[in-house]
């Protein structure tokens, strides 16, 4: 995705991370790489989990302390994502593990399940409204992250969202950004 987005190769964007984890582990920062697109992309097609593994052991040797898999597309599925977290939690248990959905197929809920049942406890979400063109409308925003509270809730899972929060965030009414 890197030579789509940004015209880099995998080696040229491996050349600029390396010192960039050296300097973060001198200052005592914890490193956590951040992978794209690890359940598929438009513009590459679908993943291979061996690639992704490859990619983790390499910066595992270079000392990063996390790793976010990130399903930048929304091409993942319940099954094929809690493979890969087994995989990986299997592979690299002093890792924190963080798993990054895309909820543009109405999926991230189940998808979350999933790789919590093979031990992942961090998430982040990104909602399917993201993938509108045009504005963004923020009661869009938190109309999603409510409706994702309810339902990964109602798995007997705690979000850590506050609802009451973010209701008081939509008295200001719609802010297009």
């Amino acid at each position: 995705m890197n030579a789509h987005l940004f015209g880099l190769s995998r080696i040229e964007t491996f050349r600029q991370l390396i010192p960039a984890i050296g300097v973060l582990k001198s200052g005592g920062v914890v490193s956590d790489l951040q992978l794209s697109a690890v359940f598929g992309s438009p513009f590459e097609g679908r993943a291979n989990d061996a690639m992704v593994l490859q990619l983790v052991d390499y910066f595992c040797l270079l000392g990063i302390e996390g790793v976010t898999l990130r399903d930048s597309s929304g091409a993942a599925s319940p099954a094929e994502t809690a493979a890969l977290c087994r995989r990986i939690v299997q592979l690299y248990p002093h890792l924190t593990v963080t798993l990054h959905l895309n909820d543009a197929t109405g999926l991230a809920a189940q998808i979350r399940r999933a790789a919590a049942d093979e031990g992942i406890v961090r998430f982040g979400l990104t909602g399917r409204e993201l993938a509108l063109p045009g504005n963004m409308n923020m009661d869009l925003h938190i109309g999603t992250s409510l409706r994702y509270k309810a339902e990964v809730e109602s798995y007997g899972f705690n979000t850590g969202i506050s609802a009451e929060n973010l209701s008081q965030i939509m008295q200001f009414g719609s802010v297009n950004i």
